[in-house]
């Protein structure tokens, strides 16, 4: 009786290693088939700036503003508004069709692709 157990266990073994080895040579075919990643579109890494009220202009600016991807919001518009004699201080930055100012510390790149309206924040007393 031993020996048809050993014959019986080996022979187990022997028929769930070779579906292991058919389950892993069907998984590695279908994964040299499959197509892991594809960029479509490519990454937006700018917005549309409109500076309202800022120059003694009538008409708003439009700007496109490109970005690094680890800037934060005041950081991309410093330049902007130095060339302007502005600081972050003196602005609130908005979305389109939004009454509520973005946090000046906000990532850039949560903003890729929107236009941002820059008012500036005059004392009404």
């Amino acid at each position: 009786m031993p020996s048809v157990r050993k014959q019986s266990s080996f022979h187990r073994e022997r028929v769930q290693n070779e579906a292991a080895s058919i389950r892993i040579r069907s998984h590695s075919a279908k994964c040299k088939n499959r197509i892991h990643h594809i960029d479509i579109e490519p990454q937006v890494n700018y917005f549309i700036a409109v500076f309202q009220n800022l120059d003694d202009r009538r008409e708003d600016t439009v700007e496109h503003i490109r970005f690094d991807n680890n800037q934060r919001i005041y950081e991309v518009f410093e330049p902007y508004l130095r060339c302007r004699g502005l600081t972050t201080n003196d602005v609130e930055f908005f979305l389109e069709k939004s009454s509520t100012p973005i946090p000046e510390g906000s990532g850039a790149h949560f903003l890729a692709g929107q236009k941002i309206y820059v008012r500036g924040m005059f004392d009404t007393k």
